[in-house]
């Protein structure tokens, strides 16, 4: 599927298990620069180590940050509040 996200910034809030990270995994497939963001440092490192194995050449920790601060927007942004 082509979301045209590609070169895109996508912030994807709580993003180091469950729907967070699947839509992490998809957005970074699309082609999106995706930041994350969790509590949880450590599963949040796992999740970045994931999407650097499956295309290391297109991960880097601070391109996110410098594409939003350059085009000053967020093309796609997830929050999800869960609830047990």
């Amino acid at each position: 599927m082509d979301l045209e996200l590609q070169g895109k910034v996508a912030l994807v809030v709580a993003s180091s298990q469950g729907l967070g990270k699947a839509i992490a995994v998809e957005l970074h497939n699309e082609g999106a620069h995706v930041m994350l963001t969790s509590r949880n440092e450590e599963k949040l490192r796992a999740v970045q180590l994931e999407l650097q194995q499956k295309e290391q050449a297109r991960l880097d920790p601070g391109a996110g940050r410098r594409r939003v601060q350059e085009a000053n927007s967020i093309k796609a942004l997830r929050y999800t509040k869960g609830i047990c």
